[in-house]
């Protein structure tokens, strides 16, 4: 499948690597307390991060991010107009949907929001609905991993 995905880099700041961790540092460490994956033990996060480009009626089909020590994967919209496709993060129990179960939905949408940043665990399957804008929609996403602290 030809969903126009690309991996570049941003231009104009040589750096922008360096400042974007930077920036989401603070955030990266709140959601490992909040949600206790640190299990008290010091971790060093290793960060591998990537730019996802998107022109018109591109998409991103549904996957996750498992590997042997990643635990967190995240998404942060650096250009996302409006209508430039949703975040989806699909339900992890496909036998629920069933009639017995219709209140439980397939998937939920998180609409495209200009420098939110999200973040979710790895193994959760997520997607990018088709991009109707006729703007470019940019992402910088990337997946944690941890060492631990000797």
């Amino acid at each position: 499948v030809n969903t126009g995905h690309k991996e570049g880099l941003i231009q104009g700041n040589e750096d922008w690597v360096s400042v974007f961790l930077e920036s989401i540092n603070h955030e990266i460490f709140y959601y490992i307390r909040e949600f206790k994956i640190d299990n008290g033990i010091e971790f060093a996060p290793k960060i591998e991060i990537w730019v996802n480009y998107y022109e018109h009626n591109n998409w991103q089909e549904r996957h996750d991010h498992v590997a042997k020590d990643n635990v967190i994967s995240f998404s942060y919209l650096h250009k996302s107009p409006s209508d430039s496709g949703n975040f989806r993060f699909h339900n992890p129990l496909p036998n629920m949907n069933s009639k017995h179960f219709e209140f439980l939905k397939r998937y939920e949408e998180i609409p495209p929001l200009e420098g939110s940043l999200i973040m979710f665990p790895s193994w959760l399957e997520h997607s990018v609905s088709i991009n109707k804008s006729e703007e470019h929609r940019i992402s910088i996403s990337g997946n944690i991993f941890f060492e631990e602290w000797l």
